[in-house]
């Protein structure tokens, strides 16, 4: 009861913790984000659940200056986050040097080959689970990182023949 309780606050606290933001420039970064971002052809057979909580810093200028990552992904998942440096938010945007953190999830069933050993699905609360822990500590680390309220969810699918 307390997981379901903690999996429903994240959802509806979420989209406050990015309450500095207007809605139309979010918007503008994710969509960057998702027209950017290409899925490095040796995952694209990958059944594993691919994701990254991506932190970025940000100069005195809105403008990105250094990309981490939360948890683990693979090299390449990491390799192609790199349209990432350079990149100027608007001045709209109070950011003054928070770190900016952001969720991205690839979801690519469709075109994965299953290996004995793969485990394709996690319950979502424990999706839930696992990324709120990321989260919650990176409040704690610095109450003032910005955390964009959208999930940013890649799909990917095989081309059609």
């Amino acid at each position: 009861m307390l997981k379901k309780v903690f999996v429903i606050l994240l959802f509806v606290i979420l989209p406050f913790i990015g309450k500095s933001q207007t809605s139309s420039e979010i918007k503008s970064f994710t969509q960057f984000v998702l027209r950017n971002f290409h899925l490095p052809n040796e995952l694209k057979t990958n059944c594993e659940w691919m994701y990254a909580i991506v932190k970025v810093k940000t100069d005195n200028k809105n403008k990105i200056i250094k990309i981490e990552f939360v948890n683990n992904p693979p090299n390449e998942i990491k390799t192609a986050f790199d349209f990432l440096i350079g990149h100027q938010f608007s001045k709209k945007m109070k950011i003054d040097k928070h770190p900016i953190v952001f969720y991205l999830g690839i979801d690519n069933l469709e075109g994965c080959t299953e290996k004995p050993g793969d485990k394709m699905f996690y319950a979502p609360n424990d999706a839930a689970a696992k990324i709120w822990g990321y989260m919650s500590q990176l409040i704690k680390d610095d109450p003032g990182t910005i955390f964009m309220p959208n999930l940013l969810l890649y799909g990917y699918s095989k081309p059609q023949p």
